[in-house]
């Protein structure tokens, strides 16, 4: 029912679910990109199918030559994006269970770190659901999961914070340490093993045993609340101390997310729904579902109580052949975004 583009009886699809969440939507565009950069890929008639609920943002990945639709004919590899939906584990189940009875070779997952550790019926700890299925269903096959740290990109949601009350606030103490990475980094990551399965493989062996199953992405070092502020107000240009950081309750944050999916603007060079070039900054207002509220919220409960988002992991430096980059990087791409108040200690507009 999401058919909106024709292709070739000698096509080969690489499915990616739920293109219309940030990390679908980038993924998809991401893989699309590195396809038409690669001529042997294309010669071998290599490309991109999305599945998606919304059709809404959806013309850049058309652009792309990704073929929106929703079915398995052609497809070769899938990649799992779980839907921020109440309905993301029977979604997920459902298309890891049509694509085994296509006899789709290579399954893959994005997960994220912190769900094995989550209480299974929070949104995050879902994620682990869909992996305990996705690993029943291709026990004797080639899958695996890659569980990705905090985003960089989801910081563009406190520019607001920022810019009206000085502060970057968040449901944790200053000094616990955390780890994040950037969505270009995952997904580079990601189509790395999918363009190059063979990377997968632990040894010079064939057998399923040496296939590499969980790969924790993360960024190259840990931060606290305040390296993160004062890495902001350097790529910003700012002093230090212009931008504090605050500890939150969880409810505040949760408060503070859904007031600025109704209110505020998207930031700037974004996003699919602005019908930009970059899908790798996400937009407030599409973006901020409930769901993806309390995944992001169960983050910062996993960070605090069980300390797993402070772990440092070199699967993503492996997969790249070099360090992810920094927050600092981030920082300073989006630095138009990130204003700091004027008057200094924000114009008085308590938002948290």
């Amino acid at each position: 029912m999401f058919h909106t583009s024709s292709f070739h009886h000698h096509d080969k699809f690489i499915l990616i679910c739920c293109a219309d969440t940030f990390v679908g939507h980038a993924l998809a565009a991401y893989i699309a990109t590195v396809l038409q950069h690669q001529p042997g890929m294309i010669s071998k008639n290599w490309r991109v199918r999305a599945l998606c609920e919304r059709m809404e943002g959806m013309a850049d990945l058309v652009s792309l030559n990704v073929d929106v639709q929703a079915q398995m004919k052609h497809v070769k590899s899938t990649v799992i994006v779980p839907g921020m939906t109440e309905n993301q584990v029977s979604d997920a189940v459902n298309v890891i269970d049509a694509a085994s009875k296509e006899g789709v070779k290579r399954v893959y997952m994005i997960s994220m770190m912190g769900c094995d550790t989550a209480d299974e019926d929070t949104p995050l700890g879902q994620f682990r659901k869909i992996e305990d299925h996705l690993r029943s269903v291709y026990a004797y096959g080639r899958w695996s999961v890659f569980r990705h740290t905090f985003l960089h990109n989801n910081f563009i949601f406190w520019t607001r914070m920022v810019e009206k009350n000085g502060e970057l606030g968040m449901p944790m103490s200053s000094t616990t340490e955390f780890t994040t990475i950037d969505i270009l980094d995952v997904c580079d990551a990601v189509t790395t093993v999918l363009l190059s399965p063979k990377k997968q493989d632990t040894d010079d062996g064939s057998a399923v045993e040496a296939i590499k199953r969980i790969y924790e992405l993360t960024g190259p070092c840990t931060y606290t609340g305040d390296d993160a502020v004062n890495k902001l107000c350097k790529a910003i240009g700012a002093e230090e101390g212009t931008v504090k950081y605050k500890e939150l309750e969880l409810q505040n944050m949760r408060d503070y997310f859904e007031e600025i999916k109704k209110t505020h603007l998207p930031p700037l060079n974004t996003t699919v729904t602005a019908n930009t070039t970059s899908p790798y900054v996400p937009d407030p207002q599409y973006h901020l579902e409930p769901v993806a509220i309390e995944v992001m919220l169960g983050w910062f409960v996993a960070a605090t109580v069980s300390g797993v988002m402070g772990k440092v992991s070199n699967d993503a430096r492996d997969l790249l052949g070099e360090p992810p980059r920094d927050i600092f990087a981030f920082f300073e791409e989006q630095r138009d975004n990130f204003r700091p108040p004027s008057g200094g200690d924000g114009d008085g507009d308590d938002i948290v």
